[in-house]
């Protein structure tokens, strides 16, 4: 069933307050290698495990925010 014009007016006003209200955010994940082995953390705050990563910084790299990312979680320097 298609919408009508002003069901996709609503639509579009709702997706675009929600996308402003919740502002996306980038992250990065690393996966470190030493020969045959991986690097895993284990977080107090999520379960299993997981790459070293987190959010990247207004004006930094996601490759930035990685190698920032695997020195402050493991103290491991690239």
């Amino acid at each position: 069933m298609a919408m009508s014009p002003w069901q996709r007016v609503r639509t579009r006003a709702h997706l675009f307050v929600a996308g402003v209200r919740r502002r996306m955010t980038l992250g990065a994940r690393v996966a470190v290698f030493d020969g045959d082995k991986v690097l895993l953390l284990r977080h107090t705050y999520i379960p299993d495990w997981h790459f070293p990563g987190g959010g990247v910084e207004p004006g930094e790299t996601a490759a930035e925010s990685g190698a920032r990312e695997v020195v402050a979680e493991t103290g491991i320097a690239p």
